[in-house]
């Protein structure tokens, strides 16, 4: 059906009080379609909606008319309509909200209190402006990227790597300076990763970011990814400081024993009073020896399933925290080794 329906993206919604919804966002020919589609993939649908207003702006869309404008997709035709459909896992009731973009068409979001008992069907927007033949509007991102969101179009085939930054950049910017570590190259630790043949995906958090609650939204992009048919084994959540806290929540959420996770300088007593916290996956810990904020990585992963697939290296750059300040190789190479099993 991959001239009928498309897979665009998927969103998070947060809550008002604090929970966060998933949204998944196709391209469609029909309403019709959407149906067909979910029924096939075993996610009915129980409600389409159309809508027809901008409310919200977003980088994928704006850049899409401009691929219009220049002819890249055919002659424009005014024929766009916007389609959504959820379906709720469970008996609550789901309440509605609207989210557009500009000369792109609407998106319709149908949301749940309770983020992990929604299991989104489709959100769908039919042939905009361009005109021609369905999905001409979607790209996927080729690998070497660095995106702060998940694709457009998810591509199977690519690998998946997670960046979770630390606090600091939280509270100080994307490059800042620590009295005692130095220059965080958050940037270029982005772009070292991305060349090394990885889809890479990180955004700046806002200041006081919750980590159990971004948790969510990051194991709900890994579902995204992995229900438009990536591999458990292509993708990599990458936490370091704060961010590892973040990919240990996250890992504990998925329970996803083929998926990789790799903390770095995360570990240490603040998970103790939290026995929910039960890591994962394919866990690496990556530790600097002369690092006084965090320890190793035993206690914690004692909680996983016997038999799971562990390591811990403890490196000797020096620097202390700020060891993964910048792009080292040896810490770089890990991430490399362990995020690249074979298939």
């Amino acid at each position: 059906m991959s001239d009928q329906v498309g897979w665009i993206r998927s969103y998070v919604v947060q809550e008002k009080d604090g929970t966060l919804g998933t949204v998944c966002v196709y391209k469609a020919v029909s309403p019709e379609a959407i149906r067909d589609h979910a029924n096939r993939v075993g996610m009915p649908v129980n409600e389409i909606t159309q809508v027809a207003r901008t409310v919200i702006v977003r980088e994928d869309p704006v850049e899409a008319q401009a691929a219009c404008s220049s002819g890249a997709s055919g002659p424009r035709t005014p024929r766009s309509r916007t389609f959504g459909a959820c379906r709720p896992r469970g008996s609550h009731p789901a309440s509605r909200r609207v989210f557009s973009f500009p000369n792109s068409g609407p998106y319709t979001v149908i949301r749940k209190m309770e983020a992990r008992t929604v299991l989104c069907a489709a959100l769908v927007t039919v042939l905009g402006s361009c005109g021609g033949a369905a999905g001409s509007r979607v790209s996927s991102v080729p690998a070497g990227r660095v995106i702060s969101d998940l694709p457009t179009v998810v591509d199977p085939s690519s690998r998946y790597l997670f960046y979770l930054h630390g606090r600091i950049i939280e509270e100080r910017g994307i490059r800042p300076t620590h009295p005692e570590f130095g220059i965080y190259e958050y940037e270029e630790i982005l772009h070292a990763l991305a060349d090394l043949g990885f889809v890479v995906i990180s955004e700046v958090r806002p200041s006081g970011t919750d980590t159990a609650l971004y948790s969510r939204q990051v194991a709900a992009q890994v579902r995204t990814l992995l229900e438009a048919g990536v591999p458990p084994e292509h993708i990599t959540v990458v936490g370091f400081s704060k961010g590892g806290g973040i990919a240990i929540f996250t890992s504990s959420l998925l329970a996803n024993d083929r998926l990789n996770f790799v903390f770095m300088a995360s570990c240490g007593p603040w998970y103790a009073d939290r026995p929910e916290i039960v890591p994962r996956g394919r866990l690496l810990g990556i530790r600097e020896a002369s690092d006084d904020l965090a320890g190793p990585c035993d206690a914690l992963f004692a909680r996983s399933p016997s038999g799971a697939d562990q390591n811990q290296i403890v490196l000797g750059l020096g620097g202390g925290h700020g060891a993964f300040y910048r792009r080292h190789p040896e810490w770089i190479d890990a991430v490399k080794a362990w995020a690249l099993v074979p298939d």
